[in-house]
């Protein structure tokens, strides 16, 4: 079955969607609302068939359950509501979600934003949890537009980017930055309710900035630190990695040198451990994790 138009399809008060067989297809000019009041049986979008949005899928309220693909491959909004709960189910970002409202993820539910895909925190918002859940992030993850707060408590696994662009974004369940994974932004990272493993990419700052972190701080032998230097400022000329617990540290350091810029001892830049691979090339790649652009 095929929405089309330019049209809203609003699903109210205690409408069920039970979505099978060959399944629904919202196209890219059309809006799906959720905006439903869960009683009993009553108030759901459910059902075993497929369910693509290639339009706009605007979840003001409701649950969703069932076992069928729900795949987001144009927008997810949060409309201001109630309660919005993925149960059991796993939904699928191919193109973009900005959620500015909490979603409780239940039944061991998986948000999924594939490589490609964007997902924005637009708010002081949560991705909360009630009987288990998880976030598999292989596109952009973005704490975003304000200093405030917003936290995940689902078990979350980045093979993406997650970007801090401002505020705080903390986790509350298990933090895997998996190889080849990268953490960035100049906001703060509260990881002191987390198991944090972390084999891929930090990189503090804006080009440059300060990425604070909130708890402690694990380098393995496989991650890197990631940070520019273009002068002798913390924040505006240099990044920092800025951790106020306990920082367990190894794999590489790589510092880019930006305007000519070369540290040397007696400076107030940054130290470098390898002035001699520094002067030679743009990037250098060092072992040691002495430099000040790490800072407790």
């Amino acid at each position: 079955m095929l929405f089309s138009g330019t049209g809203l399809f609003n699903l109210v008060d205690l409408v069920t969607l039970n979505v099978i067989g060959g399944g629904l297809v919202v196209d890219s000019f059309a809006t799906l609302q959720l905006n439903t009041a869960n009683l009993g049986s009553d108030g759901f979008l459910q059902g075993d068939g497929p369910l693509t949005v290639n339009g706009t899928f605007d979840w003001t309220l409701g649950t969703i359950q069932g076992a069928g693909d729900l795949l987001i491959n144009g927008t997810l909004v949060t409309g201001t509501g109630g309660t919005r709960v993925l149960d059991g189910r796993t939904l699928t970002i191919n193109g973009q979600a900005h959620q500015t409202e909490t979603i409780r993820l239940g039944g061991s539910a998986v948000l999924l934003n594939q490589a490609g895909a964007r997902y924005e925190l637009g708010g002081d918002v949560n991705i909360e949890i009630s009987g288990g859940g998880s976030f598999s992030n292989a596109g952009t993850f973005a704490k975003i537009t304000t200093a405030g707060i917003s936290r995940v408590e689902a078990d979350f696994e980045n093979d993406g980017i997650v970007d801090v662009q401002s505020g705080t974004l903390g986790f509350d369940g298990a933090f895997t930055n998996q190889a080849g994974a990268l953490v960035q932004g100049s906001g703060t990272l509260d990881l002191s309710g987390a198991g944090f493993s972390n084999d891929g990419i930090f990189s503090p700052g804006a080009s440059p900035g300060i990425l604070s972190v909130s708890g402690n701080y694990y380098q393995s032998a496989a991650a890197q630190l990631q940070v520019e230097v273009a002068g002798d400022s913390a924040g505006t000329a240099y990044d920092r990695l800025q951790v106020s617990g306990n920082a367990t540290l190894d794999g590489d350091l790589t510092v880019s040198l930006d305007g000519g810029i070369f540290p040397f001892s007696g400076s107030n830049s940054p130290s470098l451990p390898e002035r001699t691979a520094a002067a030679r090339l743009p990037v250098c790649s060092c072992r040691s994790m002495t430099a000040t652009i790490f800072s407790r």
